[in-house]
């Protein structure tokens, strides 16, 4: 089965674009922290003088690989409207049929009930982070 890129919406103060101020990953704990990005009329990019953290608590598996790198998703099938990209860029989305979930029981990892497990995704200036988690993450905007 393909991967179906899905937007997600996890708080009403999201933007299109973000950058990534900070990432801590410890045992069995995963938080990322952004900057929210607005694009000016002349193209150029500034912060909203806000950042967004998503917490994961207990997270089954994470990767992160540079954004160019992952034509797969840039260019996986889309199935419902509100998932239709500006530009290609899905900076928060979650993946059906996660090709970093079949990875992940291809090497018959511990994980559960895949059924149970939701991919989450982050794109930012440089980078795309996955996230498999049977939890969604707790969503803080300062």
């Amino acid at each position: 089965m393909k991967q179906v890129v899905h937007t997600w919406v996890p708080h009403e103060a999201c933007t299109r674009y973000i950058s990534l101020d900070k990432c801590t990953l410890l045992p069995y704990w995963i938080e990322l922290t952004f900057v929210l990005l607005f694009q000016n009329d002349d193209g150029c990019f500034s912060e909203s003088g806000k950042k967004i953290t998503f917490t994961f608590e207990s997270p089954i598996a994470v990767r992160y690989s540079e954004e160019a790198d992952r034509e797969d998703l840039i260019h996986a099938d889309v199935v419902d409207a509100a998932s239709v990209a500006q530009d290609l860029v899905w900076p928060y989305f979650k993946v059906e049929n996660s090709e970093f979930l079949q990875w992940q029981l291809d090497l018959h990892a511990a994980i559960g009930d895949p059924s149970e497990l939701t991919c989450f995704g982050f794109t930012e200036e440089h980078y795309l982070f996955e996230i498999l988690s049977n939890e969604d993450p707790v969503v803080k905007v300062d």
